[in-house]
C-alpha cells in the first residue's frame, strides 16, 4: 500500500465514523472548535496529523485505532449521516 493510500484509508473512517455517530460536519466542527473547511480537509486526507487523530477520537468518544481499521465501501455523502431505514 503507498503512502497516500495509506492515508487515504484513514482519514476517510473520519467520515465514516463522523456518519455512524450521527454528526454532520458542521456538527463535529462546532464541537472540536473548528471551521467546517478543516474538518472536510481532515477527512479528505489534508493537514491531518497525529493530533488530528487525538482530537477527532476524543470528539466522536471513539479510540484512535479505529481510524486504521478498513473504512467500509459504502462511502457517506460529505457533510451528512447516512439516513436511518425505518
Amino acid at each position: 500500500m503507498s503512502e497516500n493510500d495509506f492515508i487515504k484509508n484513514v482519514t476517510r473512517r473520519f467520515g465514516e465514523i463522523r456518519v455512524r455517530k450521527g454528526m454532520t460536519q458542521s456538527q463535529l466542527a462546532e464541537k472540536l472548535g473548528i471551521s467546517g473547511r478543516l474538518l472536510q480537509d481532515w477527512e479528505s486526507g489534508r493537514n491531518t496529523t497525529l493530533r488530528t487523530l487525538y482530537r477527532l477520537s476524543k470528539a466522536l468518544n471513539c479510540s484512535a485505532k479505529v481510524f486504521f481499521d478498513q473504512p467500509t465501501t459504502r462511502q457517506p455523502k460529505p457533510g451528512r449521516p447516512a439516513k436511518k431505514k425505518n
